[in-house]
């Protein structure tokens, strides 16, 4: 055959929007707004097989997985009392959980240009605004945002006897962003009184691979990782009463693990050997 080529790829856009408002004249005005998504994600591009499974290729050929997942929030909610309190709630909570893999294992491929990659985007954004006015008495407000993203990308070729290639490019890629927003109000005659949170958690494994295998390439062999992580928070409130207190918190964990590897496999011959992970 001339060229081979093995795909799966998948894009989900995602996009919320809550506005609400609450008045009471004498009484309290209480309030709870919520935005939740879950996305569980799995996709596979793959060759498997025996090395009795021969591949005679003499052009380009490619395994690719690849993901696209944008999520966009934006959460407004506001009570007023005349007399009474003023109290609100307001929540995001997003979860991706991404498991993207493309591989080659078993078989024994002669020839031709080879690239197994695969690839997960992430974009997160989203602004919520929660704001109380209480007249006489209080103004309560409660604000929280908490954004997950769990990514597990790998590309790799396992097991396998590579002849006599032009080249070969084994490549995983990453990359996420998250931006959010949040502001918080509360006003009254009496007392204001603001509690908040913005919390992003992002864990990454990313790998590149060639193990327990042969290769024979008569161009370069590239084993290679790229991660990106952008995250940006920004968060205020506003206290106003008698008495005005107000307390916020960013907190953003990190945790990446990054390999990319040639590992128990003999590479008879090649132009050019890089293996490189990069954050």
């Amino acid at each position: 055959a001339s060229s081979l080529d093995v795909e799966a790829k998948n894009t989900f856009n995602v996009f919320d929007l809550i506005a609400a408002a609450g008045v009471a004249g004498q009484g309290a005005q209480i309030g709870g707004n919520v935005i939740s998504n879950v996305v569980n994600n799995d996709l596979t591009a793959a060759i498997t097989g025996s090395k009795d499974n021969i591949i005679d290729i003499s052009g380009t050929s490619n395994v690719n997985a690849e993901s696209n997942i944008t999520m966009g929030n934006a959460l407004a909610s506001a009570g007023i009392s005349g007399v009474g309190a003023a109290i609100g709630l307001a929540v995001i909570a997003n979860v991706m959980d991404n498991d993207i893999l493309s591989y080659i294992d078993g078989v024994t491929i002669n020839g031709g240009s080879w690239k197994v990659s695969a690839k997960q985007t992430d974009t997160m954004k989203g602004g919520l605004v929660g704001a109380n006015f209480g007249g006489l008495a209080v103004g309560v407000n409660a604000n929280g945002v908490t954004n997950v993203i769990q990514d597990r990308t790998k590309a790799y070729i396992s097991n396998a006897i590579i002849n006599d290639v032009t080249s070969l490019d084994v490549n995983a890629k990453s990359d996420q962003t998250l931006d959010f927003n949040a502001l918080s109000v509360a006003i009254s005659g009496l007392a204001g009184v603001n509690v908040s949170a913005l919390v992003n958690t992002v864990k990454n494994e990313l790998y590149a691979g060639i193990t327990d295998s042969t290769v024979s390439s008569n161009g370069a062999v590239n084993v290679t990782t790229a991660q990106a992580t952008t995250v940006k928070a920004v968060y205020a409130n506003v206290s106003g009463g008698a008495f005005a207190a107000g307390t916020g918190s960013i907190v953003n964990v990190l945790t990446n693990k990054n390999t990319a590897e040639i590992k128990n496999t003999e590479i008879t011959k090649s132009s050019s050997i890089k293996v490189d992970a990069q954050n």
